[in-house]
């Protein structure tokens, strides 16, 4: 079989041109904005109480995970981050936390932006509350700075095109810059 060029150049383009209509029309919705208070964080009698409210689990949700503060603490942050990644070597059985790039370069309050159709499970992994430590998260409990707030917002996508959600969390990644993470792979 001879492959023509031209068919899969037009095939992709034609891929790409449904993609862009559908961006074109695509809605954002904001469905939630969670306040996670620091004592509430690091509380044990209140872990379990945080994630009653993220019931999303059956689309596919925006997320982006930041700090609350008044004041410029991306400098904290980051350092809290680096003195347990620098400690984040195997302990039990080889088991170290999987955790996100970090983004030397960005100063924003945005810690995270991602997407998941199992956002509970995902937010679970981001705080730290998961028991698995193989899923690259921020795994926060082990290691944020403790006087300070989290902020989590919900956004609601009117796609189901995956190509759509990940411009979509691109674009956000774009904007926002956060401290954690990595860009889409488009």
């Amino acid at each position: 079989m001879i492959i023509n060029e031209k068919e899969i150049v037009q095939l992709a383009v034609s891929k790409l041109e449904m993609v862009l209509s559908e961006l074109k029309t695509c809605e954002l919705q904001e469905k939630e904005k969670y306040i996670i208070k620091s004592n509430e964080l690091f509380k044990d009698t209140a872990k379990s109480q945080l994630l009653t409210n993220f019931n999303y689990d059956k689309d596919r949700y925006v997320y982006l995970i930041r700090y609350l503060a008044t004041e410029d603490t991306s400098d904290k942050i980051k350092k809290a981050f680096e003195d347990f990644s620098s400690k984040n070597t195997p302990k039990i059985k080889g088991i170290t936390f999987n955790l996100p790039r970090y983004n030397e370069e960005h100063t924003s309050k945005y810690l995270y932006v991602g997407t998941s159709k199992k956002l509970k499970n995902r937010i679970k992994q981001h705080l730290g509350l998961s028991s698995s430590k193989q899923t690259y998260s921020l795994h926060l409990i082990y290691w944020f700075p403790k006087q300070i707030d989290l902020g989590i917002t919900i956004i609601k996508v009117s796609s189901e095109n995956k190509m759509v959600f990940e411009s979509i969390e691109q674009a956000y990644w774009d904007n926002y810059e956060p401290l954690f993470g990595k860009r889409s792979g488009l």
